[in-house]
């Protein structure tokens, strides 16, 4: 089975790949933890945002380098006026 109905796709993606572990965190407590199905044990909540906070930082980390990277890139290529001119245009750029 293979693209959106086999979950290939799915697999690529940061929310994909997120979404995955979740999955697979939950089936591990269902057979760990039997109880969490009768009422009469909880669930690690923990590890499940765990997982989800340390792939949206994970995704989030080449996005928030372009700010910080473009200026230095262009100062060391182009110069001081240049840089500023970087600079400028990425802050027209944010809301």
């Amino acid at each position: 089975m293979s693209g959106a109905a086999g979950g290939g796709a799915a697999r690529r993606t940061p929310v994909g790949r997120a979404g995955r572990q979740v999955v697979e965190e939950v089936r591990r407590q269902f057979r760990e933890k039997p109880g969490i199905m009768a009422g009469t044990q909880k669930p690690e909540y923990g590890k499940k945002v765990a997982i989800l906070t340390a792939a949206a930082q994970k995704a989030l980390i080449r996005p928030l380098l372009i700010p910080v990277a473009v200026p230095v890139v262009v100062l060391r290529a182009q110069g001081r006026a240049a840089a500023g001119a970087a600079v400028a245009a990425l802050g027209r750029e944010l809301p």
